[in-house]
């Protein structure tokens, strides 16, 4: 069993594709390589988190096509950690949790994930702890991480389009912080610039 993160996927949200500079013809063509993208990595016994933002626009208020679209996700178990743009009927799908934010257990270090759809910078009660995390309000914000000694910021913010695990994400990060950076480079799973 393995963990995939991803975030921002705004299944059929046609103006995302124009707003983030989205490579897709339409949000069918869209959709469909999301989900390509995904069956590649996950497995049917690994876990799928979505960081928010499942679906948005008209086909976010038609239960049937969030229906058919949460059934085309791959893995043993998916979790949503809600966003901005997951509205009532994305609640109601069968997810196996939902919540504003989790902590994961992860990689082969067993390192400590706090998932929340906007950035932490006050996860740094445990040292060490990395944030995956979804929306980046500014770069002035993410900098602020550096005030807490042995806090990543992981913004998975930036265009992606396969889903990385715990162990890929928290080498970016570790590489990143050992440099003097706090980490805000492309690391999302299948995410895109940020949503609008």
């Amino acid at each position: 069993m393995a963990n995939w993160y991803t975030a921002d996927t705004h299944f059929g949200h046609e103006n995302v594709i124009a707003h983030c500079d989205r490579p897709f013809k339409s949000t069918s063509h869209m959709d469909g390589i999301l989900i390509e993208n995904m069956w590649k990595v996950v497995g049917p016994e690994d876990v799928l988190w979505i960081i928010g933002d499942f679906a948005f626009g008209p086909a976010a208020k038609d239960e049937n096509y969030l229906l058919r679209t949460f059934e085309q996700l791959p893995g043993k178990e998916k979790h949503l950690i809600i966003g901005n743009h997951d509205a009532p009927l994305t609640l109601e799908l069968p997810w196996d949790t939902i919540g504003y934010l989790a902590e994961v257990r992860d990689g082969s270090l067993n390192q400590n994930n706090t998932l929340c759809h906007y950035p932490i910078q006050e996860v740094g009660a445990r040292i060490g702890s990395f944030n995956f995390s979804s929306d980046l309000v500014s770069e002035a914000d993410l900098s602020n991480f550096s005030r807490y000694p042995g806090l990543f910021g992981c913004p998975i913010s930036k265009c992606g389009t396969e889903p990385m695990n715990g162990d890929a994400l928290n080498f970016h990060t570790a590489e990143e912080h050992k440099h003097g950076h706090v980490a805000h480079w492309p690391v999302a799973l299948l995410t895109f610039e940020n949503d609008f």
